[in-house]
């Protein structure tokens, strides 16, 4: 059975702009690194799945659409909770923690 369940609402956050624009970017240094990291192989062997565990860290499930279908935040929260094969996780005793919230263009979400 499922229930409804009614989220607070939230309001904007302010912005420091002046934080954004006094920001700095050796644009020489990021080419750089750009290039050589697309020269380097692919992680292979017993770092491979810390790796893939790195990764997952830097995946961005966020949903900022006011006209999201609901099964889209459903889908965003299935790849959050499953980013890896179950065999990985297995393999390695480890676990995905996942976080989550909600704007205020989704005011109601089914729970199980």
């Amino acid at each position: 059975m499922s229930r409804v369940e009614t989220l607070p609402e939230s309001g904007p956050l302010p912005v420091d702009l002046d934080w954004v624009n006094s920001t700095q970017v050796n644009l020489y240094s990021v080419k750089e690194t750009c290039v050589n990291v697309m020269r380097r192989r692919c992680v292979k062997g017993p770092n491979q799945a810390a790796w893939q565990f790195r990764a997952v860290t830097c995946i961005d499930l966020t949903t900022l659409s006011g006209d999201d279908t609901t099964s889209n935040p459903f889908r965003l929260c299935f790849k959050a909770t499953n980013p890896l094969c179950n065999e990985t996780t297995l393999a390695l005793g480890m676990s995905v923690t996942t976080g989550r919230s909600f704007v205020s263009a989704q005011p109601k979400w089914v729970t199980a």
